[in-house]
């Protein structure tokens, strides 16, 4: 099935293609899921913060979180 937009829950091979990831290097990942019956769900959310916790090539560039946590949040 074609989707014009990415299902809330998916399953481990398009939540990989979600990703941008090897189906075996995501089977590698520590990510949690969600099961229904026998059917075990990846959660759009969670696959976004796991994306977001990557850190960039250049450590020079801060992250959009970053830049918000620095105008908004007090040490």
């Amino acid at each position: 099935m074609s989707y014009q937009f990415p299902p809330r829950l998916m399953q481990a091979k398009a939540a990989a293609h979600y990703l941008g990831v090897s189906a075996s290097k995501f089977r590698g990942l520590d990510l949690p899921c969600r099961v229904d019956g026998g059917n075990v769900l990846y959660d759009r959310s969670d696959l976004d913060a796991w994306a977001d916790r990557l850190p960039y090539r250049d450590s020079a560039i801060e992250s959009p979180f970053d830049q918000w946590k620095a105008k908004h949040v007090e040490s």
